[in-house]
Parts: C-alpha cells; structure tokens; sequence
C-alpha cells in the first residue's frame, strides 16, 4: 500500500477532471457558448489557464459576460449533458485505483455538480457505482456560480455519522478550489494534473500531495 495512505480511512473524489475524463468535454461545451455570445473561441490549454469558480468570472475573462444566468446554465448543461451521453470515459486507471481502494477497506464518496440521478447513472454506465459508499451531486450544491463551487455540508455530515475524522479523510481534486476546501476541512489535499487547471496553477496552492496519474494514489 502508498505509504500516503496510512491512517486514511475515507478516499473522497471530485468527479468532473479527477475521476472523469471531461475537460474536452467542458471545453467544447464552453466554446458552444462562447460562439452563442459572438466572441472567439478558445483552445484547450486557454481553457485549462482561465478555468476558474465562479464560472461567470471564466466567461467574463473570455469577452462573454453572462447576463441571464438561469438562461446561459439550461444551454450549456443541455449541450454538456450530450457530449456526456456519447464522450463520458473514466479518467485512466480510475476503475483498478477504486478496486484496490475498496479492497483495502478504505470507505470510498464521490462529490459533483451533477444532480444526484445523472450522476449515479453516470458511475452506473462507466462501471463503478458499486464502488462508492456515498454519491453525493446536485442536491448538496450551493447556488449554481458562487464560490465555493460546491458544498462539502452533505460529505461532512456523512463523515461525522461514520465518525471518521478529517485528518482520516483525503479529497482528491483537480483544481484550487478542491485544494482550498480540503485544506479548510483537515482533509489530506491530492490535486491530480490532467484535469481542469493546469499542474503549475495547482502547485501553487500548496496541496500536500500533487499526481499525474491516479494509479499514483496507490
């Protein structure tokens, strides 16, 4: 077993970037709507670079600032929920990461902004809904673009019910704002490089551990 491992009992996952394989999947839905409010489109490393929460500040850093919230998020999720049906693939490795972790005891959540029936569909159709003690999506979001991007009260709740504490807890992300959380939390911080901000920006926020691959994890 990762010597990083020892004394965590719980293994919590950020899903879209970390154990999803979605960034060219946020990129093209993003360019979707950057092209709907006439500005240009961008590449896949722009995109990784000015990727920020909230996702207005992103949209405004790229010459479309959104006006009709409500209106810009019911496109985009209908355009991104397509690309999901026919595009969505595990990050690599994920599927053999969460079979050893399972077979080492270690109680294992994932946390997204899908609602919590897409979601639980999603992990179905990619194999690994049985994996997970807990799926927690949209319902435990705060208001869609403020920051932070998603509420961690459901995942503490569920931690403190198991009475696993923080520092036996390690979240696995793929941007600042995952950092940022587990480091208010006592969480262990593992931010993974492939995802949707770019490693140098990650490394900055000093996680305690910084991977390429998820197969690092054990």
């Amino acid at each position: 077993m990762n010597p990083i491992l020892n004394g965590i009992l719980c293994v919590a996952f950020d899903y879209n970037g970390t154990l999803v394989d979605d960034v060219k999947i946020g990129l093209d839905s993003a360019n979707h709507m950057l092209r709907l409010y006439g500005v240009p489109e961008i590449t896949l490393e722009h995109f990784r670079d000015t990727f920020v929460m909230p996702w207005q500040d992103f949209y405004a850093a790229n010459g479309a600032p959104i006006q009709d919230i409500a209106k810009h998020q019911e496109e985009y999720q209908r355009v991104q929920s397509g690309h999901h049906q026919t595009r969505l693939r595990l990050a690599a490795n994920a599927k053999a990461v969460l079979e050893s972790l399972a077979f080492q005891d270690k109680t294992l959540a994932v946390l997204s902004q899908r609602n919590s029936t897409d979601l639980r569909l999603e992990l179905t159709g990619l194999g690994v809904a049985s994996f997970f003690d807990a799926i927690i999506g949209k319902e435990s979001v705060l208001t869609e673009g403020t920051t932070p991007h998603k509420s961690t009260d459901a995942l503490l709740e569920w931690l403190d019910s198991l009475h696993i504490k923080p520092a036996e807890v390690m979240y696995v992300g793929d941007m600042v704002e995952d950092v940022r959380m587990a480091r208010r939390h006592g969480f262990v911080s593992v931010a993974v490089t492939y995802g949707w901000q770019p490693e140098e920006r990650l490394r900055a926020e000093k996680p305690d551990y910084v991977i390429a691959s998820l197969s690092e994890l054990i």
